[in-house]
């Protein structure tokens, strides 16, 4: 075993252990016939056209100028449990927090909207240190926003962020990943809205790569996409990553298989989303020794989107991140290289 696949081990072993802090999830099986047969365009709909903003100056950070973002999240539940539960008992996912980062004293006609993994515990790091070297690798002007249940937007029982985006209760993962989809599009829309730049691309690392993805298939205005990290095999996901053995526990005492589970997610489209945009806009990162998004289901998943870009390199799910400042190299050339949106790539 290399180290970058014992790092991978130890963090779902750590992951186990707060998950077993958790009270049992409730059983939602029973909700899941709510999803079936609705089109895309339900599952997924369209951001608001005229999205509510709050925005308020923020200290620096580092090199970059700050701006607070409120957002007024559109995210309305499929099912009606929910629906009620989340109009009266879940305030802090009505609104979602983000900041716009910008270089000091330098103007520039790209912004990236970033998305961030599961469980990320604090907005810190990637302000204090991705933000400012994304933005210098790339020149772009840098966005970021709160997931659904991280941060600010935990609900009444998280013992730790990202506790109740992926879990047992999938009626409540479903409308997690529902509103993540929603509200970065949301984003999207609003960055672009401002008219100061001309192109405004997505970017996200892990579970944000999963969403950057799931954008790149409902949005055909994006320039371009770097999924990182991330693929839609949830068939995989489930029987072999480690950061969701529990869930994998959790979902077998309620009688569902892994079988089960990949019909379900067929149901909810995930095998119907294709590329929105030219297949040759995304570049995908991913990583040798990734104990989470697997090599082998990485490759198969590429192969059913054939003449996207792919970047490989090595490393595990926490390991490679270490490469990101060469990665970010690579990316500015794909990304410079990429005719003006609108026009065919050769």
């Amino acid at each position: 075993m290399n180290v970058h696949v014992a790092v991978d081990r130890a963090i779902g072993a750590s992951t186990r252990w707060l998950q077993r802090k958790l009270p049992p999830k409730t059983d939602t099986l029973h909700l899941l016939g709510s999803y079936r047969g609705r089109p895309l365009d339900e599952l997924f709909p369209p951001p608001p056209a005229h999205p509510y903003v709050e925005t308020r100056d923020a200290p620096p950070v580092g090199p970059l100028r700050a701006r607070r973002l409120r957002v007024a999240s559109a995210h309305v539940p499929l099912v009606e449990p929910l629906a009620r539960i989340y109009r009266l008992e879940q305030e802090p996912l009505h609104m979602f927090h983000g900041r716009e980062l910008t270089l000091s004293g330098h103007r520039t006609r790209r912004a990236i909207v970033y998305v961030h993994g599961w469980m990320e515990s604090t907005d810190l790091a990637t302000e204090a240190l991705l933000a400012p070297v994304v933005a210098w690798k790339l020149d772009a002007d840098f966005f970021h926003f709160q997931l659904p249940h991280h941060w600010r937007r935990q609900i009444a029982g998280s013992r730790y962020n990202g506790a109740h985006f992926c879990s047992a209760d999938l009626a409540q993962t479903c409308e997690a990943f529902r509103q993540a989809v929603l509200d970065a599009r949301t984003l999207l829309s609003w960055v672009r809205g401002l008219g100061r730049y001309d192109e405004v691309g997505i970017m996200g690392i892990s579970l944000g790569g999963l969403i950057t993805q799931i954008v790149a298939c409902l949005d055909p205005a994006l320039p371009w996409a770097i999924p990182c990290e991330a693929h839609l095999d949830f068939q995989d996901l489930l029987n072999h990553a480690p950061i969701l053995a529990e869930v994998r526990d959790e979902l077998a005492s309620f009688g569902m298989s892994t079988a089960d589970l990949v019909d379900f997610m067929s149901a909810l489209g995930f095998d119907r989303l294709e590329p929105a945009i030219e297949r040759s806009r995304m570049l995908f990162v991913a990583a040798r020794d990734d104990q989470f998004m697997r090599a082998e289901a990485m490759t198969r998943a590429l192969a059913r989107w054939p003449g996207v870009n792919t970047l490989w390199v090595p490393g595990g799910h926490i390991t490679a991140l270490v490469r990101l400042p060469r990665v970010l190299d690579q990316v500015r050339r794909f990304v410079d290289g990429l005719p003006r949106h609108g026009e065919a790539t050769p």
